[in-house]
């Protein structure tokens, strides 16, 4: 067997402690850089994530901002809707009352669609109306007047111009009629 001596076995020992003294200096130097480089790129994670959640942030800030805008919006528009909607009953209404009775089986948009035509058969019952009511009046004033002649035309020595005058000589009695007739409505 080989005898060692003090010294070189302190020296033996000396070296490996020297040389792994030296490995863990690089193993440590090895592990300082790749935390170095873990650090860097969790600090550059968190920064991206910052950056994202801000910007995330206003997204839904401005999205929050357009949202109440739009329901202002929509509140306006339906109350304006909501007037479209009245004004057109009461228009399908004065042409033809028994459409918005029987609304169920039409839109109030199918109504509207029909007023052009419903119209003129409004104006002409309206019209009838009172010319009836004029007649009526004049026959009580008047009772052996026969007035199958007014349907036969002007006579022939009166022409537009001169009826063009008796029409605005007869107008504000015209008018005092009518007045008559919509307060007894």
């Amino acid at each position: 067997m080989m005898t060692v001596s003090v010294e070189e076995h302190a020296r033996a020992i000396q070296k490996l402690e020297g040389h792994h003294l030296e490995e863990l200096k690089k193993i440590q130097e090895r592990h300082v850089g790749e935390l170095q480089k873990l650090r860097d790129a969790k600090n550059k994670i968190l920064k991206e994530q910052k950056d994202a959640h801000q910007i995330l942030e206003k997204k839904l800030k401005d999205a929050d901002h357009q949202m109440v805008d739009s329901m202002k919006r929509i509140k306006a528009l339906s109350a304006e809707l909501q007037d479209f909607k009245d004004a057109a009953k009461l228009v399908v209404d004065m042409v033809d009352p028994v459409a918005v009775e029987a609304e169920g089986e039409k839109t109030m948009l199918q109504h509207l669609q029909e007023v052009p035509q419903k119209f003129t058969a409004y104006v002409t019952e309206t019209t009838k109306s009172y010319v009836a009511t004029a007649l009526g009046l004049l026959k009580s004033w008047y009772s052996g007047t026969d007035l199958r002649l007014l349907a036969k035309r002007l006579p022939a020595n009166c022409f537009d111009e001169k009826f063009e005058q008796l029409i605005k000589e007869a107008r504000p009695v015209a008018d005092k009629v009518v007045d008559d007739i919509e307060q007894q409505e």
